[in-house]
């Protein structure tokens, strides 16, 4: 998904509005995993719980924008 959003043709296929709402979730989503591997590693669980339900979150909203754009193309 990374090399495809990467891509010129992603950002010429979903536009600059989808592209930049997809793009800003996709880094949080593994921005959030990274987070919760050093929690994890750290022994801080709370963190690591509280890194989850954030990307979990991510994912519900970039799987809602992702349904929105397929809906509109």
């Amino acid at each position: 998904f990374g090399e495809w959003l990467s891509s010129k043709q992603a950002r010429e296929c979903i536009g600059d509005e989808f592209f930049a709402k997809i793009d800003a979730l996709h880094e949080t989503i593994h921005e959030c995993g990274v987070e919760i591997v050093a929690a994890k590693n750290s022994g801080d669980m709370s963190t690591a719980r509280a890194k989850l339900a954030k990307l979990k979150e991510s994912k519900d909203k970039l799987t809602a924008v992702l349904v929105s754009l397929l809906n509109t193309h």
